[in-house]
């Protein structure tokens, strides 16, 4: 595989804000760069014990590229020996022990390192995550994902194009995908062509999948797939009630269409978005209550997380 940009000149364009390594809960001692990562507990708690969504950045705590390896291992701990969800002992597991939240720093890691190497094997963790219930992977390796650029949109597509996989697993890769075009604009007629080829083969065996490639697509203003678009609506191929129907959709991308979806009804009715919805929509496909709604997408995304890490304590 190709190698990402691996420079240590900072974090990729459009990645989420980064705090320094000072603000750590436990800040770097003599030893091995990566061992440190074993000490740093809750990737989500600062050095104050205060919750904040800004990343660390593990830049400056003299990671380099070639620790991309042990990263991809330690990485994988999150669903292997102590991190096994589904076969942990409860009784004796130590949720505030910081060992515990070493994949996610290292995972978070190989993002700021843009270590393309390390897209497969994060993949392979998604469905993993999905079998889990796992909110917190579901949502934070686009991230990561986005972080490692452009040379991340192939392996991405072919997880796209993966109908063995699971659905919702592949809709994460889509969700990347178009933070990889938001964050590099010169890739969006590469990503866009990833989700519309995934589309294109869909069947009508996951239809609410195929409206959530759908909602990537209307997430990139993607005019140049309406045709693909309307021809998986005539099909049946598409579920109405996550973005709307044929008539709805031509009107945000303000297309004419081929004339292979016949009306239904006479005034388009709003489609109903349900909160925490895989990609970025549009502001015409938003009630006009949108800036609400967006907060309320934030806001039951932090509780999902909060509500995952309480249903686990409850279980020990």
């Amino acid at each position: 595989m190709a190698q990402g940009n691996t420079s240590q000149g900072g974090p990729s364009q459009g990645s989420p804000s980064l705090r320094s390594a000072a603000d750590a809960e436990t800040t770097a001692g003599p030893g091995d760069a990566v061992d440190q990562l074993l000490k740093l507990g809750d990737p989500d708690v600062n050095g104050r014990g205060v919750r904040t969504f800004e990343r660390l950045n593990y830049l400056d705590r003299g990671l380099t590229p070639a620790d991309v390896p042990r990263l991809i291992h330690l990485a994988d701990q999150w669903y292997g020996g102590e991190m096994d969800w589904e076969h942990v002992d409860w009784s004796t597991f130590k949720w505030d022990d910081p060992h515990l939240w070493a994949p996610v720093h290292a995972w978070r890691a190989l993002g700021q390192l843009r270590a393309v190497e390390a897209v497969e094997p994060l993949l392979e963790m998604l469905n993993r995550a999905r079998q889990c219930d796992d909110d917190w992977a579901m949502s934070d390796l686009p991230e990561v994902f986005a972080s490692m650029g452009p040379l991340a949109i192939e392996p991405l597509g072919r997880y796209l194009l993966e109908p063995a996989r699971e659905q919702y697993a592949r809709s994460a890769a889509g969700d990347a995908l178009v933070k990889i075009a938001k964050a590099f604009p010169e890739t969006r007629s590469d990503c866009v062509a990833c989700v519309t080829d995934a589309l294109r083969q869909a069947d009508g065996s996951h239809t609410n999948f195929n409206a959530f490639l759908l909602a990537n697509l209307l997430g990139l203003q993607a005019t140049e797939s309406a045709e693909t678009i309307e021809r998986a609506f005539a099909a049946n191929l598409i579920d109405e009630s996550i973005c709307g129907d044929w008539y709805e959709v031509r009107a945000v991308l303000k297309v004419k269409g081929l004339g292979l979806v016949p009306p239904q009804r006479q005034q388009p009715r709003r489609p109903r978005i349900p909160i925490g919805l895989p990609g970025d929509l549009p502001n015409q496909i938003l009630d006009p209550n949108k800036k609400r709604l967006q907060k309320q997408k934030e806001k039951a995304k932090r509780k999902q997380q909060q509500q995952a890490k309480k249903r686990n304590r409850r279980a020990r």
